[in-house]
């Protein structure tokens, strides 16, 4: 289920890689910022309502930028996923997003390794 996102000047793209076992995989590229991080809670609240994964797991390797917008819509779809009963990890983070993360102490909250 591809979709397209243009918001904001940079855009944002989707794709969503449905689970064949527990597992849904969201791949965003682009930037996520406060033009756009509305996007990132929905789509992650539709993979979550629609198709009932245990677990949500964003490829965000090729994110090249992320503020404080996006890593509010990252916690927000985080304890969506957990009040469902599933999880929400980064499995693939772009330098960036890691450094962000790391910056905030929310590295580990998502279960994401060192760079």
């Amino acid at each position: 289920m591809p979709s397209e996102l243009s918001t904001g000047s940079a855009g944002l793209s989707v794709d969503i890689t449905l689970p064949t076992d527990s597992t849904a995989v969201v791949t965003f590229a682009g930037e996520i910022d406060r033009t756009n991080c509305v996007e990132v809670v929905r789509v992650v609240d539709e993979v979550l309502r629609c198709h009932g994964p245990r677990r949500v797991s964003l490829d965000m390797g090729e994110v090249r930028f992320i503020d404080s917008g996006g890593v509010r819509a990252l916690v927000i779809s985080q304890e969506e996923a957990r009040r469902q009963g599933g999880d929400l990890e980064i499995g693939r983070a772009h330098l960036i997003v890691h450094q962000v993360l790391t910056i905030t102490g929310l590295l580990e909250d998502f279960n994401l390794g060192p760079a």
